[in-house]
């Protein structure tokens, strides 16, 4: 049971001002009847010998004697608040303040003022006792400060005081602090080397978690290639080693720090990576704490930097670092990065005939799987149309309605601008402006078409086209500074290429077709494509270069692994016939029948007057696919006509049907309109909680597929009521049994 006012005290009750204060009265008493000398600031130093403490005790000490787990827990600790006999400084005693370091029961060490030596943000990176050693006095002054980092205290000035003192500073600075923190005697040798604050670091990295390798017994063996390449250390190397940088003068600017590292080359080498705090180099240095003199980059006075080890990274904590060096190496590669994948613009295809072209193009990653660090590569590809927007401004500027016309259609847009190979979405358009508007420049007002010409050499043609407007991602060093402004793009149409289909697209066969040879590869297809790849990245001398800085290495070929092919799971689709054996694409099989079929007893079909020819075929051709699959249909579809194609006109439609009466409802819609099919879900999920089936008119315009087409939306249709088209037999390995008892 914890004891009154039990908290960070360690079960000790709390003692009022008057009991404190006598109880420094006292000790006070004592350290005069001894015959110690007092200094201002409370400290002494004592000539008798440190307290002789076995480890029982120190723990005793500093944990609470109601918890054995934290005895065991504070042993170490508490080893490094005590001056042990090995670093024999003087324990001044607990006069000068009434708790310890963790506020435990017996003599306390007083707590050291602390020294602000300079972090990378302008923070310190450690604390250092801030008594300094005096000259004069032979005790510890907490007066005279000296300068961190410009220069050492040399222990022969020490003219006065015990000898064991100055034995302690010459000990203390040629030996690193080892675990056992230095007392208020050991202060001068902490100053004049910062290093010592630190323990020395292991400089071997971490090791890998052990592979967990699982086999398989069913199947047949076959050779699997993965798109996966393995990077690796070279032998006997390091790989990436950490640093934490400091200075001895606040830079706020990240910009400064890495221009101060700069005048330091011929210690740190050209290959780094630097954020302003943490720093990457591809060796060791030899001290754990490096320290260097320069000059400051803008007032050309002293600058101390002092870059401290923190560990060798292990392979798996370095993956953001490998992957900005795989973009490099892409960038190298003449690749062009568009949100994450690279393309490369010399293997470009057009398909003239649909005034398209098709940019290839691969993802690179870093990935940490258990066998290692490996190169994730996947393919990708890019639609591209060959048509601008200026063209399509051309097709409507005859129209009346030109502007309300040209805004629905570009706006949302995602457009790529072939001069800087950069994407956009377009926001909006401005009717005011046009190439020949003006802009303030850094260099003064300019117009666009000028800008264009002097930074990218792109010339304007047409001088009558709206220009177009992006509002441009915040960047990072703003978003840090909290800033709120609105940065965008204006664009000229003329430069500015859709990317995607549009639905005419979409719906052509022959298009899509033609686009599935080039984009759809087959496995062959991909790994000749991932050896291409090696072969260049392995055929750059430059790319060879790079990984070697970091003591990298690629495998030339891509990783196989042992795979197993297995039989496809026995289906049952229709509980009067037995389950069947199916692979990957079991279609066929699942238009045979369904497992559980729900009968249709009333449902509504909402279209407009035009597609009404339509809907009166699609309840004919439901009806008769419906029988075959098992499904009863007790009646026929309701059509409600609609005069308009709003997103209104639907909505109304549907809030004038009996919720209780229709099980369903199939909409028509004349086109693909995202609004008008986002206000029929909205309604028929969360307003009137009702299934339904949209379908676009084309679709139903092919005859010849009207049958198979109708049969998709029946079993979907199936699917939403509650229906399934087809079961999986599990049987249990071993029954669990429950028992209730009432």
């Amino acid at each position: 049971m914890s004891t009154p006012g039990r908290g960070r005290g360690r079960g000790r009750v709390p003692k009022s001002p008057q009991q404190i204060e006598d109880e420094s009265a006292q000790s006070m008493d004592n350290l005069q009847r001894a015959g110690a000398p007092i200094v201002s600031g409370g400290l002494s130093v004592v000539s008798h010998p440190p307290e002789e403490l076995t480890m029982d005790q120190l723990a005793e000490r500093y944990a609470d004697a109601e918890s054995s787990q934290e005895v065991e827990a504070r042993r170490e600790i508490g080893m490094m608040q005590i001056t042990t006999p090995d670093t024999s400084a003087e324990i001044p005693p607990a006069a000068s303040t009434g708790r310890g370091r963790f506020r435990g029961r017996g003599a306390s060490i007083p707590t050291a003022q602390t020294v602000e030596v300079g972090g990378g943000h302008g923070k310190p990176v450690g604390s250092l006792a801030s008594p300094t050693v005096s000259t004069t006095q032979g005790q510890f002054d907490d007066t005279t400060d000296v300068p961190l980092g410009r220069k050492q205290v040399d222990p022969q000035t020490v003219t006065s005081g015990s000898q064991n003192e100055a034995e302690t500073v010459r000990k203390t600075e040629k030996s690193w602090s080892t675990g056992a923190a230095a007392a208020a005697g050991a202060a001068a040798s902490t100053i004049a080397n910062p290093a010592s604050t630190s323990t020395k670091r292991s400089k071997v990295p971490e090791a890998d978690l052990p592979t967990i390798t699982r086999i398989g017994a069913k199947g047949t063996k076959i050779e699997v290639a993965t798109n996966y390449i393995r990077l690796s250390v070279a032998e006997g190397l390091p790989g990436v080693v950490e640093y934490h940088v400091s200075y001895s003068e606040p830079l706020e600017s990240v910009g400064l720090r890495r221009k101060s590292l700069r005048q330091f080359e011929h210690v740190l080498g050209h290959v780094r990576s630097f954020d302003g705090m943490i720093l990457f180099l591809p060796f060791i240095l030899d001290e754990d704490v490096t320290v260097l003199h320069g000059l400051h980059p803008v007032e050309s006075t002293e600058l101390t930097v002092h870059i401290t080890f923190v560990k060798v990274k292990a392979m798996r904590d370095a993956v953001p670092f490998f992957n900005i060096l795989l973009r490099r190496i892409m960038v190298e590669l003449k690749f062009v990065e568009l949100r994450n994948e690279f393309y490369d613009l010399e293997l470009v295809q057009i398909l003239d005939k649909h005034r398209l072209q098709i940019w290839p193009g691969m993802s690179v990653t870093a990935e940490d799987q258990e066998a290692g660090l490996m190169i994730n590569v996947d393919t990708c590809s890019r639609v591209l149309r060959t048509d601008t927007l200026y063209d399509y401004y051309m097709s409507v500027k005859a129209d009346p309605k030109m502007k309300q016309k040209f805004n629905d259609f570009v706006i949302n847009k995602i457009v790529l601008t072939k001069y800087n190979n950069t994407t956009y979405r377009i926001d909006d358009v401005a009717w005011d402006m046009t190439p020949e508007s003006e802009f303030e420049h850094k260099n003064g007002p300019m117009t666009f078409k000028n800008y264009l010409k002097m930074q990218y050499n792109q010339t304007v043609q047409f001088m009558n086209q709206p220009m177009l407007i992006s509002k441009l991602k915040p960047r990072k060093n703003e978003r840090m500074r909290g800033e709120t402004t609105q940065r965008m793009a204006a664009l000229v149409p003329e430069f500015c290429h859709l990317t995607g289909l549009t639905e005419d697209q979409r719906a052509n066969f022959k298009v899509m077709t033609d686009l599935a040879e080039s984009t759809r590869l087959t496995p062959q297809q991909r790994e000749a494509g991932l050896n291409k790849f090696i072969a260049r990245v392995m055929g750059s001398e430059r790319v060879k270069e790079m990984l070697a800085e970091w003591n990298l290495v690629i495998d030339t070929k891509i990783i196989h692994v042992e795979g197993r092919k297995i039989d496809g799971p026995q289906l049952l689709f229709n509980r009067r016939s037995n389950a069947v054996k199916v692979g990957p694409d079991f279609s066929r099989e699942a238009g045979l029948g369904v497992c559980d079929p729900v009968e249709v007893k009333k449902y509504v079909l909402i279209c407009t007057q035009r597609d009404s020819d339509k809907a009166r075929r699609f309840i004919e051709v439901y009806k008769q696919v419906t029988g075959p699959l098992g499904i009863k249909m007790m009646q026929l579809g309701e059509i409600v006509p609609l005069r308009g194609y709003q997103p209104h006109d639907f909505r109304s439609a549907l809030e004038k049907l009996n919720k209780n009466e229709t099980q369903f409802v199939v909409i028509i819609m004349p086109m693909q309109r995202d609004d008008v099919y986002g206000a029929i879900k909205k309604f028929c999920v969360s307003d009137f909680a009702i299934p339904s089936q949209c379908i676009i008119s084309k679709t139903l315009g092919n005859e010849k597929r009207l049958r198979s087409i109708v049969l998709k939306i029946a079993l979907q249709i199936n699917c939403k009521l509650g229906g399934s088209l087809w079961a999986l037999k599990m049987p249990l390995v071993h029954a669990i049994q429950f028992c209730i008892s009432l």
